[in-house]
């Protein structure tokens, strides 16, 4: 569904989205009003129709937000001078980096997955974000043909995975530093690096 809003958010429509962000992630879409979102937002429910159709609208506007700031930095680590792995490695990082900077939207899609009444809401997630994952396996697709992975494994397993190790970390990022093993590894760039060598190149020692 389209949110029915301005190109331009005015500052009441970026506070009620902000608001409904920190909701959502708190209690999930069935467990906030736009009553509660209203109320904690300052305005009043007329207010929220007035930018945003429905909950629905305003869900996938929230949703929205963050999937606009990854598909521009899609755009700019698509670069035709940047060698295609360079790219993965980028957009590995910049995946992690967006995971933290949007910490509510992320902790509310992981919420709603583990939801066995929220399949909805899943589906509302996919609609707005499955965009940026279509374009993240089109960019592995083009290694593959350029033969810089391999291409028996499909793309959108490799894109998976990635996203996989991403929200792994992003879940227990505060529990590293309790291991020793994993010096430096609570440094998120650290281990996006460690992890794009081991996603690109493997563990095993060449055979050559």
């Amino acid at each position: 569904m389209t949110p029915k809003m301005d190109n331009e958010l005015t500052d009441g429509a970026l506070k009620i989205l902000k608001t409904a962000e920190a909701l959502f992630a708190e209690q999930g879409y069935a467990g906030t009003s736009l009553n509660a979102i209203a109320k904690q937002s300052g305005v009043s429910k007329a207010n929220i129709f007035h930018h945003f159709e429905n909950k629905e609208a305003l869900y996938c506007a929230v949703l929205g937000q963050a999937s606009k700031e990854m598909s521009d930095v899609i755009d700019e680590i698509r670069n035709p001078n940047s060698p295609t792995e360079e790219q993965i490695r980028q957009y590995s990082l910049q995946h992690l980096t967006n995971l933290f900077k949007n910490r509510n939207v992320t902790r509310l899609i992981l919420r709603e997955m583990q939801d066995d009444n929220g399949q909805q809401n899943v589906d509302m997630a996919r609609d707005v974000l499955g965009d940026n994952f279509s374009r993240i396996v089109n960019l592995i697709e083009t290694a593959q043909s350029e033969n810089k992975i391999r291409k028996n494994i499909p793309a959108a397993v490799i894109a998976m995975t990635m996203v996989a190790g991403n929200v792994f970390y992003f879940q227990v990022h505060k529990l590293l530093d309790q291991f020793p093993e994993l010096s430096g590894a609570e440094q998120p760039q650290n281990y996006s690096s460690a992890f794009s060598e081991i996603l690109l190149n493997g563990i095993l020692n060449s055979k050559d």
